[in-house]
This record gives C-alpha cells, structure tokens and sequence, in this order.
C-alpha cells in the first residue's frame, strides 16, 4: 500500500532530521505521520504521533510562542479529535479542545484572517463533543451560534470556500435545538438554510456535496415526520435523501452503504405509521438489515448497533402482526444479544438500548401466558437498568423509568398476587409523570392520563379504592379533553376509552348511573365516528360500548327498544370481526349471544330467539373451554344455568334444563374449591336456582341440601348473569 511506503519513508526522514538537530522539522513530521494514520484508521498509532509531536511542539512553544503556538494548537485539536470517539477518552479530549480554542483566540487577535477559521473549527468541535451531555447543551448552542456568525463573515467574503461551512453549522445547530420543544422552529430554519445552500454546493460539485444535501434531508425529514401538518414534506425528503445515497454508495459502497442503511432505517420507521406502507417499510428495513449484517462482518464495533437497532425496528414492526411474531421474537432476542454485548465494553452508551430492547421483547411475551414470566423477568431487567440511569441524568431517564413501571404494573395486575406490586410501580410512575408534565405538559400530559386510567383499572376492582379510581377517571379525563381539543385525531380515542370506564365505575351506583349513561354515549358518538374512518381499528371499541351502555339500559323497561337496538349492533359487529379473527373475537360474539338472549328472555316473544341465542353462546364457550377450561370452565357454566332458567319454564325443556343447572353446579364447585372469594357467590346462585327447580319437582331433600350448600357461600350480587 502506498501509505504504508509513505511511512517507512517518514520514519526514514525523521531519523535524518533528528541526527540535523531541527526539532520543528521533527515536530511537524510526527504530526503528519499522525494524520495519515488516522486517515488509515490506526488510531493507535495516530495517538501515539500526536502525542509525541504535541510533547515537542509544547516545548518549542515555550521558548518561541510566536512561532511554536499553532503546532500545539493543532495537535490539541487534532488529537482531540480522535480521542473524541471514545467515551474514557472523552474528558481528556475536552481539555484539549479547550486549550486549541484558547491558544486560536490568542492568535486570532493578532491575526484575525489567517486564525479565525481555526477558531470556527475548534468551537465547532468542541460544540460536537458537548451537545450530548445534557449539563453542556448550553455551552454547545452558545459555541455552535459563534461558529455561525464567524463562518457567515467569512463567507461574504469567500462564498465558494465557507457557504459549506456556514451550512455544516446550521445543520449542526439545528440538530442540537431540534431536541427541545422550545428550538424546533428554529431548527427547522435552520435546516432550510443549510439544504439551500447544500443544494446550490451540489449543482457545481455533486461528488462532493451531494452526501451532504442527503444528510440535511434527512434531518430535516426527521424533524418534520413528528407534525401532522407535514408529513407529506418529510416523506419527499426521505425519499429524496435515500436516492442520492443509493446512487452515491453505487461508486463507493464502503462509504455511503451506512448512510442508505441508515435512511432505509428512518424511512421504514416513518412509513410504519400508515397501515398502507407496512410493506414498504419491512422491505426498507430488510434492506437495511441486510447492509448492516454485511458492514458488521467487517467492523462489528461500529457497525452491531446498527444491526441491532434494525433489528429492534423490524420486530417492532412485526409485533402486532400474528403471523410474524416467532420472528419478532427472533430479532428481539438477536438485537438484545448484540446490545448485551456493546454494553459490556461501553455500558453509559448501551444500557439504555438493552433496557428498551428487554421492554420491547417483553411486550411481545406478555401477550402469551406461557411467556409471562419471561416477560416478567425482562421487565425487571429494563426497570433496574433504567432507574441506574435515572440516578445520573433523571431529566432524561426519568420518563423510561415511568414507562416500564407501567409496562409492568400491566402485567402485574392481570394476577392477584401481584396486584399489590402493581399499584406500588403504577404510583411510582404517576409521581414520576406528574413532575415531568409539570415541566413540560403538552408532552407528558398524556402519559399521566394513561397512568391515572390504569391505576384507576387497579383500583376499581376494590370497593376500598372506588373513591380514588373515581378520581383518577376524573383527572384522565379532564386531561384527555384538554389534549382532544388541541389534536382530535390522535387523542380522541382516549377521551372515549376514558368515557367507557369512568361509566363502567359509576353504572354499580344507582345514584350516578344517569351520569355512567352519559359517559357511555360519549364514548359511542366518538367510537362510531372514528369507526367511519377506520372499521378494522374501532368497530370492535363500538361493540364493547354498545354492549356496556345497553347492560345498564336493560335494568329499564322504558329504554327497552334501544336496548335491544344496542346489543344487536355489537352481536353484528362481533359476528363481522370474528369471521377474520374467531380467536380473538369468538369471546365477545358469546359474550353478546348471552346478554341480549338474557335481555329477549324477559319478553315470550323472544324466548326462541333467546334460546338460538343462549345455544350459539354455549358452543363457543364449550370451544374455548377445551383450549382453555381455566379461564373459559366459568363462562361455560353462567350460560348452562341461564338456559336452564329459561328451558325450565316449560315441561318439553325440564329434562335438558337439569341438566344444563347440573353441568353448571359441578363446574362452579371446581372453580370454588380453586377460588372460593371469586367463585363462591356464583355457586350459591346456581344452588339456588337448581334448588328451586328440584323443589318444583317435589324432590325437597336435594333441594334443601342445595340451600344449605348455598347459605354457606357467598350470595351473588344480582338474580341474572350478564356475560
């Protein structure tokens, strides 16, 4: 390699000026040979001739400063420069910008015109090392906005050397203002301005600056893709960056194949919002894939994250979808292995990915209940990470620390051993939610919302904590609409969801249950207008809402035709969403089967549609039940007992009415003996009423043995079950 001949030349011409005596001349040399070390990546020999050349520059300098000052100055920088890249190198490369910046000024004063730029570059270095920590972001703005100003003079009088430079700056600034709220139109000024001038640079020179005007449109993408308003824009300019890398990285693959990747990346992520682009975003992100996995054969230092990262998108994409959540998990567990292993060598910049990536891979396994301690476990993983994190920078980690309290709070309260737990992390995160929206409320807002709807899920299933869930609906509520009002379309959803379980809380009280009819028609208006929009996301909100409202009509002879309209309109939905998912929504169809047969019972002229109705029911109960007797033995046995109430009025129906109550009997007395405060008032109800049927038979020594049995257990809260 000629580089390699270059060096052995060097070496050669060193030993020759040492043995002349000439320092300076050595000095140079060693920087020299530094950079072009560094050119050819071998960092650690590019370290070790900058630290020998600023060695002798300092000493040089201090018998002619004059002279010696700008080789010191420029060895500072340029070691700084690479030492950057590290993060135990970080402090160090500090302090070496830092001493080039000040020895820059010094003679920058002197000579304005020949040291001025090199006081741009530095104050621009320095600026990229700071603007991560959150404790220098200050520092950073103020360094980057004299960047700006001093390349903007130089480029009045030099437009063809500094208009690049002026639009670096402005790509950087922007940058780092587009992480706060407050410097997002700044930002995007800014970004405007550096792609302006990039593309002029492009039109004269499109080898040179075409790689930039495609790093610009992509920032700028990046910072519109979070508006509404101008997505369409964001989307242009993806797809814009995308091609000038795609035909950038045609000549010169080993350059410009991580900035597609990346792109693809941005793009895939972007287009998996919108239900028609899935399919272009996973082939965006299996393309992306595919050049991450071939850069990283070659250098998986730099180039696992991005594997990883990908990885973690794709899964991401995939986790909703049935059909590919075996390869979600797959990705899940390859992006964590590949973090796992970052973080090794450089825990400050991995944990948190590990920590995301375990939440993710959890989400995914929560959905199946063989998985769930698994997910439990990866959950814990994530918080420990997390509130570690927390610990040193809280304004940053703060809010994943609420999240995964959530996350798991969820998973918590599905048991009741774990309820408990639960409401101490959903606390935590609520405590933790209420502080950040008191800084920043349009953007944790919606979070505290959330949390006060799931702790208030929590809460409501205790008479104890009925108030405070109460007041938890309440306060979601009011932030949801405050939230709606602003953005309907993405929070509207909310305010229904909210609507439908404040109502759910108030509709056990007689003295609010006009308010819980309000609420529920509410969240129906809103339901059924986003249901317009989009039937396959909200049809199934509209049934669940149907169902609820017409459950607390039913109580009311006078709401009876609405009623009945109400039940049938979520039978019809169910019916539609369970002939494409029968797994999912084949629950919900027996759910509706049972209600509206128990509601048509009441009336002779619906008892043969309620008995259709309550037969329809018991199949899909029985179905489930073989697949899952824990969770599906009782629904069996509610929808035997309220068929045999309604057989059992007439002399053809006795003999199948018995034996439905008896079916019921013996699986109530199963699911008693597992969970007697759960299932024992159910018990007595069936005791009961199979107890009455027996005793209009004549057959009073088996029906006084059911009373008895009845009187043991808890008696049921209402005479009929609704499903």
């Amino acid at each position: 390699y000629a580089w390699q001949d270059t060096l052995r030349a060097a070496s050669d011409h060193g030993l020759t000026l040492l043995r002349q005596g000439t320092p300076g001349a050595v000095a140079n040399l060693l920087h020299d040979l530094g950079r072009l070390c560094a050119d050819q990546n071998l960092r650690p020999l590019a370290e070790i001739q900058y630290r020998k050349a600023l060695k002798l520059y300092r000493e040089l300098a201090k018998r002619n400063s004059s002279v010696d000052s700008p080789g010191v100055a420029t060895t500072c920088n340029n070691l700084a420069l690479l030492l950057s890249d590290s993060s135990t190198n970080r402090k160090e490369a500090e302090a070496l910008y830092r001493e080039a910046l000040k020895l820059y000024r010094e003679l920058a004063k002197e000579n304005p015109s020949v040291y001025g730029p090199d006081v741009a570059m530095t104050c621009n270095n320095l600026a990229n090392l700071l603007r991560d920590s959150s404790t220098n972001r200050k520092e950073a703005e103020d360094l980057y906005r004299e960047v700006l100003e001093r390349y903007q003079e130089l480029a009045k009088g030099n437009p063809s050397v500094y208009g690049s430079d002026v639009a670096m700056t402005c790509n950087n600034l922007a940058n780092l203002l587009s992480k706060s709220s407050a410097g997002r139109k700044e930002a995007e000024d800014l970004y405007r301005k550096a792609l302006k001038l990039r593309r002029e640079l492009a039109k004269e020179n499109p080898s040179v600056y075409g790689s930039d005007v495609a790093m610009t449109c992509n920032n700028l993408a990046a910072l519109l893709s979070d508006s509404s308003t101008d997505r369409e824009e964001a989307e242009d300019l993806y797809r814009e960056a995308l091609k000038l890398r795609r035909e950038l990285a045609k000549e010169n693959p080993s350059v410009y194949d991580p900035d597609v990747a990346a792109t693809c990346n941005n793009l895939a992520t972007f287009l998996k919002a919108s239900s028609t682009d899935r399919e272009e975003a996973e082939d965006l992100y299996r393309e992306a894939l595919k050049l991450y996995r071939e850069l990283a054969k070659g250098n998986p230092s730099v180039y696992g994250s991005g594997v990883a990262a990908t990885c973690n998108n794709l899964a991401n994409l995939w986790s909703d979808s049935s059909t590919n959540r075996k390869e979600a998990e797959d990705l899940y567990r390859e992006a964590l292995k590949l973090y796992r292993e970052l973080a090794k060598e450089n825990p400050s910049v991995y944990s948190p990915y590990v920590a995301t990536t375990c939440n993710n891979l959890a989400i995914l396994l929560k959905a199946s209940s063989v998985d769930r301690e698994k997910a439990e476990a990866l959950y814990q993983e994530a918080l420990k990470l997390r509130r570690e994190l927390a610990k040193e920078n809280p304004s940053v980690y703060g809010s994943d620390v609420a999240a995964t309290c959530n996350n798991l709070a969820v998973l918590l309260s599905k048991s009741s051993a774990g309820r408990k737990e639960a409401e101490d992390l959903y606390r935590e995160a609520l405590k933790l939610r209420r502080e950040l929206a008191k800084e920043n409320p349009s953007v944790y807002g919606s979070d505290v919302a959330m949390t006060c709807n799931n702790l208030a899920n929590l809460l409501s299933k205790s008479s104890a904590g009925r108030k405070e869930a109460e007041d938890l609906y309440r306060e979601a509520l009011d932030l949801y609409r405050k939230l709606a009002n602003e953005n309907p379309s993405v929070y509207s959803p909310y305010v229904a969801m909210t609507c439908n379980n404040l109502a759910n809380l108030l509709s056990k009280s007689s003295a609010d249950r006009e308010e819980a009819k309000d609420l529920y028609r509410e969240a129906l208006k809103l339901r059924r207008e986003l249901a317009r929009e989009n039937p396959s996301v909200y049809d199934q909100y509209v049934a669940g809402t149907c169902n609820n409202l017409a459950n607390l009509l039913s109580e009311s002879s006078a709401d009876r035709k609405e009623t009945e309209d109400l039940y049938r309109e979520a039978l019809k939905l169910y019916r539609k969403l369970a002939k494409e998912n029968p797994s999912v929504y084949g629950p919900n169809v027996a759910v509706t089967c049972n209600n509206l047969a128990l509601f048509l019972s009441k009336s002779s002229a619906g008892r043969k549609e309620a008995e259709d109705l309550y037969r329809e029911a018991l199949k899909l109960r029985r179905e489930l039940a073989k697949e899952n007797p824990s969770v599906y033995s009782s629904d069996v046995a509610m929808t035997c007992n309220n068929l045999a109430n309604l057989l059992s009025d007439s002399s053809e129906g006795r003999k199948e009415a018995e034996a439905l109550y008896r079916e019921a009997l013996e699986r109530y007395r199963e699911l008693t003996r597992q969970a007697p405060e759960v299932y024992g008032h159910w018990l007595a109800w069936v005791c009961r009423d199979l107890g009455d049927f027996l005793r209009s038979d004549g057959r009073q020594e088996e029906a006084q043995a059911l009373f008895r049995e009845a009187d043991g257990v808890e008696e049921p809260a209402a005479a009929g079950l609704l499903g």
